[in-house]
């Protein structure tokens, strides 16, 4: 009993710090999260046998299901992946329904016939997005039309926006900007009815045509640093 104690507290220390955590698939197994009342732990990644440190798995393309350093095996099943950039992939969990994107540099541009943004035959499966660091401008049309989706969280690094990044995402209804983005593009959150309150952050400078055109919001506090509106941005 003792040493299950001792193993539960190592393992979430290894988890919160990134540290390696020692054991073998069945010992993870074995743990009683809930009788010990650790519910912290039920969403924690497992490093058995050896991630060296890592606190996350790694794999060789979108299809290995096998993490190179520990053999941890993630559920493919539930797992969609594609690119959005020369340089920036993306993963759709379709239990969570989380949508992560993570590289470097700047997203695609899409339009509206031919050429739409990849999520959105996806879109029933998408209520919270989260775009990574190193990301730093979100292209045209992005997200949009992705109308089950409740929350964005931007990455630090997010700079500049296109146009109709998130028109006519009706449920969206939380924000959460960067401190370095400067500018929000046209028609960006037009039609966002759920999108009641907004914080912007004091480093926007340019809101362009239409941004929040449509949207739910009432009152918005303008920082002192906008410099340039356009029309009928509410």
């Amino acid at each position: 009993l003792c040493w299950l104690r001792g193993h539960i507290r190592s393992y979430r220390s290894s988890c919160r710090l990134g540290n390696n955590s020692r054991g073998s698939q069945t010992d993870k197994d074995s743990i009683g999260i809930d009788e010990w009342g650790n519910e912290d732990l039920t969403n924690a990644i497992w490093h058995y046998n050896s991630c060296f440190g890592s606190a996350e798995h790694t794999y060789d393309g979108n299809t290995d299901a096998d993490c190179n350093e520990c053999g941890y095996v993630r559920d493919l099943s539930v797992l969609v992946f594609g690119t959005c950039g020369n340089n920036i992939s993306w993963e759709l969990n379709t239990a969570t329904k989380v949508l992560k994107l993570t590289g470097t540099g700047i997203t695609y541009n899409y339009v509206n016939v031919g050429n739409v943004n990849p999520f959105i035959e996806h879109r029933a499966n998408i209520k919270t997005i989260i775009i990574g660091d190193g990301i730093t401008h979100l292209g045209n049309r992005l997200f949009r039309g992705l109308t089950q989706v409740e929350s964005v969280k931007f990455g630090k690094d997010v700079a500049t926006m296109g146009y109709e990044v998130f028109y006519g995402d009706t449920a969206l209804e939380k924000v959460t900007f960067n401190s370095k983005l400067t500018n929000i593009g046209a028609l960006s959150f037009y039609g966002c009815t759920a999108l009641e309150s907004i914080a912007l952050p004091s480093t926007v400078k340019d809101i362009a045509n239409r941004a929040f055109k449509g949207s739910g919001l009432t009152t918005v506090d303008l920082p002192n640093s906008v410099k340039t509106l356009g029309y009928e941005v509410f």
